[in-house]
């Protein structure tokens, strides 16, 4: 189980992987479920049967994501439009964070 410090915290994506990145995909047709509770959201991944909790903004980037493959660029303008964090260099380095903890659980993979 992740939680908000898993997904906020540690390494992010450096500069030579962001120019390699052409999209970022859900990992092997994955199945997901979700539930939301008190400002977290909860996904379970049935091939796993792992248990993922997670803040309203990172949630809503792996929705995104799981809704189809979607470019970075993509994802740092859906995120400026929802308002969950500053514009600029906090948006872009609260996204490198959490594709990057996404990729390390094995729920995206990048092409």
């Amino acid at each position: 189980m992740i939680n908000n410090s898993d997904i906020g915290g540690g390494n992010s994506i450096d500069c030579e992987e962001k120019q390699q990145i052409e999209s970022i995909s859900f990992s092997n047709d994955l199945s997901l479920r979700w539930r939301k509770f008190d400002g977290q959201v909860v996904f379970y991944v049935e091939q796993s049967a792992t248990t993922h909790v997670m803040d309203e903004s990172a949630a809503s980037i792996l929705l995104r994501i799981y809704e189809g493959p979607v470019g970075r660029g993509d994802l740092l303008d859906f995120l400026n439009n929802i308002g969950v964090v500053e514009q600029g260099d906090d948006a872009e380095k609260f996204l490198d964070t959490t594709i990057s903890s996404f990729k390390k659980l094995g729920l995206v993979s990048f092409d």
